[in-house]
């Protein structure tokens, strides 16, 4: 199919000009002189490419591209901007406004037709790949295990300091609610026990949003579906502070911090070895994780190493939940151990893992049950 190309000048003689260089060249040319037609002209038509001049009355070049790339349907046609300034501030703006491309007027007809067929080389893998993408969620055979688009990356640090404030925030609110205010633990065990179970809600937190992330982008693409890349840095933060329980709960380990946990002369009661067996295989399996994706922190992993990890987490997730059963299942039936009506910890975090694999099943269920 023969390419369009939008030709945008307020000088008829350089339109002309170029319009006979790109259809000698076979390409589909349209032209208009004016920012604010050229605005109606692109909704219209949908140029694969854009010629646009900076200087022209009325809105100029810059403020043209600005608009077409605020517009999600036109942000992704390529732009080449055309102009007498030589100035490098003029060519900076150009890019900054969101052009692919600054091209210096008179230009050689070589050149030109070089960038033009280098953009839309670029254009044409673009929307191919958005296409394949596309059509993958309408067929419902992109799973919320699979990646996020090519173009986005893995790993966003730099975004996760919210979600982990907000865990932290909420489990040591509740923590400090429940085992200081109304079970009045001694304000000498908040760094080292009640600091502790912030850190194990906090982890599972995270943990599971990661793997909600998914779903709810199969939900509703549109809104969820560019959180999808958030995964992996939940869920590697998750496991940074399960390790900081971990030891913790090794340090703080004795009679004096769980006495439940201890029978009367010392010995360690039965159900918490299965407990801390469970933890054990648990931490390892998610330490063995963190590890072996580590080489793929900073790039794309394969689908098959993702869906491994991603399996992996949930077998991981799964013992955590026998781990807190076995540690506390007692005062979840137990009235008197709901002090001021909270839940115990132990409790509230396995809800949260029984949530995310509830979830994750429903999300299934109603994909494969859905009509094409």
């Amino acid at each position: 199919m023969t390419e369009k190309i939008l030709i945008v000048d307020d000088t008829i003689d350089i339109v002309n000009a170029l319009q006979l260089v790109l259809e000698g060249n076979d390409y589909q040319v349209s032209a208009c002189y004016s920012g604010q037609e050229a605005l109606g002209l692109v909704s219209r038509e949908k140029p694969d490419i854009i010629l646009l001049d900076v200087t022209m009355p009325g809105l100029s070049g810059f403020e043209v591209c600005e608009k077409l790339k605020q517009d999600e349907s036109t942000r992704d046609i390529p732009i080449i901007m055309l102009s007498v300034l030589k100035e490098p501030e003029d060519k900076v703006r150009g890019l900054d406004c969101g052009a692919a491309d600054f091209i210096t007027k008179p230009c050689r007809e070589i050149e030109l037709l070089a960038r033009v067929r280098a953009h839309l080389r670029g254009k044409r893998l673009h929307d191919e790949l958005k296409k394949n993408y596309e059509e993958l969620e309408k067929l419902g055979t992109l799973k919320d295990e699979e990646m996020a688009p090519p173009s986005q990356t893995l790993i966003v640090w730099n975004r996760v300091f919210v979600p982990l404030a907000l865990a932290l925030g909420f489990s040591l609110v509740f923590v400090l609610l429940r085992y200081i205010v109304f079970k009045g633990v001694p304000i000498s065990y908040m760094p080292a026990y009640v600091f502790n179970k912030a850190l194990a809600i906090s982890s599972v937190l995270l943990m599971c949003s990661s793997y909600v992330i998914g779903p709810l982008a199969r939900l509703n693409p549109s809104k969820f579906g560019r959180y999808r890349f958030w995964r992996k840095s939940l869920g590697i933060t998750g496991l940074g502070l399960l390790l900081c329980h971990v030891c913790l709960a090794v340090v703080t380990l004795s009679p004096e911090y769980h006495p439940a946990v201890f029978e009367k002369d010392g010995a360690s009661v039965g159900t918490w070895g299965i407990s801390l067996a469970l933890a054990t295989l648990a931490t390892i399996h998610l330490i063995f994780i963190g590890i072996i994706s580590l080489q793929s922190v900073s790039r794309d992993m394969t689908m098959k190493q993702w869906l491994q990890i991603q399996r992996s987490g949930l077998a991981a997730l799964a013992l955590a939940f026998g781990h807190l059963g076995f540690l506390g299942y007692k005062n979840w039936f137990d009235a008197a151990k709901w002090y001021g009506g909270m839940m115990p910890s132990t409790l509230l975090a396995a809800l949260v893992i029984i949530g995310t694999f509830s979830f994750r099943a429903y999300v299934r269920i109603r994909m494969w049950t859905r009509t094409p």
